[in-house]
């Protein structure tokens, strides 16, 4: 059985489209969150070729549209299980199209990158607080201006495991450009067109710096060596449309998962990019994918207009053997779902009680949370365990038909689970999940217990 557990729900104020918890140890309790609000005009990230946000064709994006956007920093307390976010941070910038932590491995203070639609690269680190973050702040430490025509869609750090000279960052742009940047000089090092449409997404190997991968709105999914950028290493359309999330795995080397507009995530063993390993429906484009950090094989896909999935890649000592499915769904988003990521904290075991008297007494269910309510507990092999004043209840996936628990059992069971563990995953434990979505301008934590 899987069952996830929504924890708290935030208004982003604008639609929410990008979130990621910090890796770095010691402020693994922080959360940051990204706008995107396009002002003249109604349209999406991952719509822009269909609607003309961005700049299909490759020529430059509408000038006349303005685009807004925050970063939203939160700080989360486990110690307080009905109210754990709280916000720390909020500031106004270009419509935030991908924002990520530098990857966990460094020294410093974290840092966070924050890609823009008015073509920059803006990095932020952690302002000296105490280390249990709940009272940091980020500070503009540097800003790349790599072409105010265009929009930075994508970006991602290489893996610190390669060595400190290996701190680079590779950005994707809405003319179907490549930035290879390194962030200590704040200047690109290479930048070369990549595809013929918007690069929705670009990220590098989790096993060898010489290797990232770009996908497109022209249906490419392509393999790069930066130190060669003239000619692709690889190039495959078998995903048919546009290419949207690309996720190396950090567990097995030569895994790769990629994610598009045809519903699809799609396994490849990086060495052979022919034909992919397995193939997973979701039934919705996929815009994000997230490996779980610490648990081998488990996928997290933000699956646009059918909501969040947790996939399962059982890789034998034959990969050509291998297996893919979807263990749990998470529907309670009633828009867009864009952005999903798994926190780094040490895993919960089981999942944690909600007393009464640790309620919050500031919030109430909205009219649209209310009806994301209902819809849960009208869908097959869903239902709710439990409703609170703070817009907090649970939702279970049933693997078979089972004689339900009433309200009350099911309370008294869970009641005094709630205890923090760490050290590697043990059996029935929950990750804890950040999910956004767009429309609705809704940033969900929850956490998902499994076996």
């Amino acid at each position: 059985m899987n069952r996830a557990r929504t924890l708290q729900v935030f208004d982003t104020e604008l639609p929410a489209d990008t979130v990621e918890w910090c890796p770095t140890e010691g402020w693994q309790t922080l959360l940051a969150c990204g706008t995107y609000k396009l002002v003249e005009g109604k349209t999406e990230p991952g719509t822009a070729s269909r609607v003309g946000d961005s700049n299909a064709g490759g020529t430059n994006p509408c000038s006349s549209q303005s685009r807004l956007g925050h970063v939203n920093l939160f700080h989360y307390d486990a110690t307080l299980p009905a109210c754990p976010l709280r916000a720390l941070q909020q500031w106004d910038t270009a419509g935030v199209l991908d924002l990520k932590w530098q990857k966990q491995g460094s020294t410093q203070l974290p840092v966070l990158a924050v890609a823009s639609a008015q073509g920059t690269l803006d990095l932020h680190q952690l302002v000296d607080s105490n280390v249990q973050g709940d009272c940091s702040q980020l500070k503009l430490n540097s800003s790349l201006v790599l072409d105010p025509t265009r929009l930075v869609l994508s970006l991602d750090w290489a893996n610190p495991k390669h060595g400190s000279e290996w701190q680079r960052l590779v950005c994707s742009d809405s003319c179907g450009e490549l930035w290879l940047i390194d962030p200590g000089v704040a200047r690109p090092l290479v930048h070369w067109h990549a595809h013929v449409f918007e690069a929705w997404v670009a990220a590098f190997d989790a096993w060898n710096p010489h290797l990232l991968y770009s996908g497109g709105d022209d249906g490419k999914l392509c393999a790069w060596d930066p130190r060669q950028v003239e000619r692709a290493i690889f190039t495959n359309t078998r995903h048919g449309v546009g290419v949207c999330s690309i996720s190396s795995s950090p567990h097995q080397e030569h895994l790769l998962a990629t994610g598009s507009y045809d519903e699809q995530v799609f396994f490849w063993d990086s060495r052979s990019l022919c034909i992919p390993l397995n193939k997973c429906e979701v039934g919705g484009g996929v815009w994000r994918l997230k490996w779980h950090p610490r648990r081998k094989g488990l996928l997290l896909a933000a699956a646009m207009h059918n909501g969040f999935h947790i996939i399962e890649h059982d890789d034998q000592a034959d990969d050509r053997n291998s297996s893919c499915h979807v263990v749990s769904s998470y529907i309670a988003h009633e828009s867009l779902a864009y952005g999903a990521d798994w926190s780094w904290l040490a895993p919960v075991k089981s999942l944690p009680s909600l007393p009464p008297s640790s309620r919050c007494d500031d919030s109430s269910i909205t009219s649209s949370e209310g009806a994301a309510l209902s819809s849960i507990g009208q869908t097959q092999n869903f239902r709710i365990l439990y409703e609170s004043p703070t817009s907090t209840f649970d939702i279970e996936l049933e693997d078979e038909p089972e004689q339900r628990e009433t309200q009350e059992d099911t309370l008294a069971n869970e009641a005094a689970k709630l205890h923090i563990t760490k050290g590697p995953f043990q059996e029935s434990e929950s990750s804890l999940v950040a999910t956004c979505s767009f429309y609705d301008h809704m940033l969900h934590v929850w956490c998902w217990q499994h076996d």
